[in-house]
């Protein structure tokens, strides 16, 4: 059953200290008609790396520009505390340079603030979702490597 289809809602974490791009985030998610999403909001990376301690969650979208960090280690940080879970970079920065060594250091996506809509920060999340779940479901004998734990 593809992951839009599912009848639970996929659960982000949105990393995003700006106010005003954390409610049009928040919007666009309720608009975007390719899934249904339950969003929790933390403005700092602290609060981020014990939400992700204490929580389960299918996907994190992540700005880069944090009052408590910045940059790509924002990501690595991130990755850290959360390797199997799909993090789309969510940022104001239009620099290709960026989003290569993002996509580089673990990043399933990278997408400009200015050009993301409903739609298509929907569907980033259900396809780096899908794209996951049909990873971990490949045997190591497919060139996969160990299978994921159940982090249940």
């Amino acid at each position: 059953m593809p992951i839009s289809a599912m009848s639970k809602a996929i659960r982000v974490l949105l990393v995003e200290d700006n106010r005003g791009d954390a409610r049009l985030i928040q919007e666009y998610l309720s608009e975007a008609g390719v899934a249904a999403f339950s969003l929790q909001t933390v403005d700092r990376l602290s609060a981020a790396l014990t939400y992700l301690a204490e929580n389960a969650i299918d996907a994190i979208l992540l700005d880069l520009g944090l009052p408590d960090s910045h940059g790509i280690e924002t990501l690595k940080r991130v990755r850290a505390q959360a390797p199997t879970v799909p993090v789309i970079v969510v940022t104001g920065f239009d620099d290709r340079e960026m989003g290569v060594e993002a996509l580089g250091n673990g990043a399933q996506d990278y997408l400009v603030k200015s050009r993301v809509d409903s739609y298509l920060l929907g569907r980033a999340i259900v396809r780096q979702l899908e794209r996951a779940r049909a990873a971990s479901s490949q045997s190591p004998a497919e060139g996969q490597g160990k299978p994921e734990a159940d982090a249940g």
